[in-house]
């Protein structure tokens, strides 16, 4: 990973799959280094050019993208872009997890390509007694995070998880359950099973705040997307990950611009609340001006 036309120069002499692994090594190791991965960026596509990468080494390199927080630097958006239109043009060949790999990827690098994102609907909604509990996941939650309709492929997932419960982890749970909410595709039974196995997980102070996020995100699907289902968190499981979240955002710092937005408002004289806290929702806000029942979300994605 060192810089300079040396490490350039190495990079152009590699293959589309050694790249993948590079690309995949640094992500499992969450070894950031955003000067690598934007000199992959810059080699990647005219490697990737005729069809010469594998369906893996597609997969692999958005997967890492995504995983190490690297689909922001220099060229990632691009590169991204070039792995979905391959992607679109050999759907067919990749391997129900691979696909449901790569998806995820874009899903969470925002980079979706719907036409990607319809094609291996059909695909995965053929072979999805072939996906792993997490691949079945992490396929959901993509289409419910970037909001394509994929029906057939959620009633495949409805009738084919209830048997394989017992293979999946508790953030697969999790977001099972909150895609199927997010989605608008309810299926009572399967969701009361998710919700019954999420309550038997065993929380306590090594508990990561990623999953306290989580199941905060479902708790909100549960009663803003599904409340005529009236399927909800226990009392004592959403308090715990209310007092969780708070500890975290109590220890944010706000960012300059956020500063800078708080003092001019606060030049302004309009009364302000920074890092305020939603009860109902459990979700911090950058900005909130209470009487006037207004949020500002400062540089947020969210």
């Amino acid at each position: 990973a060192a810089d300079g036309p040396r490490a350039a120069g190495m990079l152009e002499r590699f293959s589309p799959q050694d790249l993948s692994q590079l690309t995949w090594a640094y992500a499992t190791l969450r070894r950031g280094d955003d000067a690598l991965f934007a000199r992959v960026a810059a080699v990647a596509p005219a490697k990737l050019a005729g069809d010469g990468a594998s369906t893996q080494a597609l997969a692999n390199i958005a997967w890492a993208y995504a995983r190490s927080g690297a689909a922001g630097v220099a060229g990632a958006a691009e590169l991204l872009d070039e792995v979905s239109a391959h992607a679109l043009r050999r759907v067919d060949e990749f391997k129900p997890f691979e696909l449901a790999m790569i998806l995820w990827a874009l899903a969470k690098a925002q980079r979706p390509n719907v036409l990607l994102f319809q094609a291996a609907a059909h695909c995965l909604a053929r072979d999805v007694a072939r996906l792993p509990a997490q691949s079945l996941s992490n396929a959901a939650w993509a289409f419910a995070k970037v909001d394509v309709r994929a029906e057939p492929l959620f009633r495949a997932i409805a009738a084919s998880a209830p048997a394989r419960l017992d293979t999946f982890s508790a953030q697969a749970l999790v977001n099972l359950a909150w895609a199927f909410c997010v989605a608008s595709l309810l299926p009572a039974q399967l969701l009361r099973q998710l919700v019954s196995r999420i309550e038997l997980v065993p929380v306590g102070p090594e508990t990561p705040v990623a999953y306290w996020q989580q199941i905060q995100q479902l708790d909100n699907a549960l009663r803003l997307d599904a409340p005529s289902l009236g399927i909800r968190l226990s009392p004592a499981l959403v308090g715990a990950c209310r007092v969780e979240i708070c500890k975290q955002h109590g220890a944010r710092k706000p960012s300059n611009l956020h500063r800078a937005v708080s003092d001019a408002l606060r030049h302004l004289r309009v009364e302000h609340v920074d890092e305020f806290c939603v009860p109902e929702l459990c979700y911090h806000v950058d900005i909130a001006l209470p009487q006037h029942r207004l949020v500002i979300e400062v540089n947020g994605t969210m």
